[in-house]
């Protein structure tokens, strides 16, 4: 058995060389990890990879992205793994702590002991934001308080109808409920901070260039979901209850927009990417489409009624921004073609294969 690990990482050496130590401490150690690096020109990771000791047993493989953008860097790190001929991949982001010394192990052994089982992903500690992210956390947490806005969306939303550990077409996610007689739940998708795969349930079309288009313009979230999503048709998905990773939050997303314009404007123009490919292979239906104009009207409410309510420079830019998103939502298709028409990905990709680097 070979199991790999995959760190796609973006200026935060810092956190890469503490997600690396606690990796070090764990009772179960990869055989492999791939690092893959979306800012290659400072060569920070690479100085940081090739100046420390890390354990002997390890071989780390450090691959210099040519794009900055997640999903892309994601598929260079699966295509790395099938090169070394992996069993399992694990995802890690780079600024996760792992304060239980058992989390691979966990990890691979519910993979192992489930032959259904293609993917799993886990609890995540969301950690207190630091002081100066303090309007950041004011714009993603959106939860009115008027009770007339909160009847509107009843009215307007579809997600209270998903079951636990359901997907809606607008791709929001519904965490599943623990159960007593068992430490896992099956879900219709994986988180990106945790993602763990049977490498025999991912194909290269459960990677889109489309969807490396719309990180690329830095419109893109819920990248996780459409990866997880396509691995699904091999398989079943879980979410582990008894695994807890530690997210400190001691610093800003780096893979999408944090000013209230631009992410407020990513947060729109995604959910028709996630709605477009809801149903995995079949094209979204009406009630799909109803469900993107309901999402887009309900969030529009939310929005516009703080921003009014509030006088806030950062809450009109983010009323401004979500509004612009949902009008390219509802008017253009988010493909590649579309966003990105002078790049070839799968050309690009294999050039930055070219230049990996074996540390050890």
């Amino acid at each position: 058995m070979i199991f790999s690990l995959c760190i796609c990482t973006y200026k935060r050496v810092f956190l890469l060389k503490s997600l690396l130590e606690d990796l070090s401490r764990q009772s179960k150690q990869p055989d492999n990890i791939i690092i893959v690096d979306g800012d290659p020109k400072s060569k920070e990771i690479l100085s940081l990879l090739t100046s420390e000791i890390w354990p002997k047993t390890w071989k780390i493989l450090y691959v210099p992205s040519n794009h900055s953008n997640l999903s892309y860097q994601r598929y260079l790190g699966w295509k790395k793994a099938s090169q070394l001929k992996s069993d399992y991949l694990i995802y890690f982001d780079d600024d996760l702590r792992l304060s239980q010394k058992n989390i691979i192990e966990k990890i691979i052994t519910h993979l192992i002991e489930n032959n259904d089982v293609v993917g799993a992903t886990t609890e995540i500690s969301m950690g207190e934001f630091a002081e100066n992210q303090n309007q950041y956390k004011i714009l993603i947490d959106r939860k009115p308080k008027s009770l007339m806005i909160v009847n509107a969306l009843k009215m307007f939303g579809g997600s209270s109808k998903i079951k636990p550990g359901g997907l809606s077409p607008t791709g929001n996610r519904i965490l599943p409920l623990p159960k007593e007689d068992s430490s896992f739940s099956e879900v219709l998708w994986l988180r990106g901070g945790v993602m763990a795969y049977k490498m025999s349930a991912i194909t290269q079309d459960c990677f889109l260039d489309d969807l490396f288009a719309l990180d690329e313009k830095r419109f893109g979230k819920g990248e996780d979901t459409i990866l997880s999503r396509k691995v699904m048709q091999n398989g079943k998905l879980i979410y582990l209850h008894d695994v807890v990773v530690d997210h400190p939050n001691v610093d800003l997303p780096k893979t999408y927009p944090t000013a209230a314009f631009k992410l407020a404007y990513a947060t729109a123009y995604s959910r028709r990417f996630l709605n477009d490919h809801y149903r995995i292979t079949n094209p979204p239906n009406l009630k799909d489409r109803m469900a993107l104009l309901k999402s887009y009207f309900g969030n529009s409410i939310i929005n516009w009624w703080q921003a009014f309510s509030t006088f806030k420079k950062n809450k009109l830019l983010f009323a401004l921004g979500y509004s612009f998103g949902a009008l390219r939502g509802i008017f253009q298709k988010p493909t590649s073609e579309n966003l990105t028409p002078n790049i070839n990905w799968w050309q690009d990709a294999e050039e930055a294969l070219k230049n990996q680097i074996l540390i050890q």
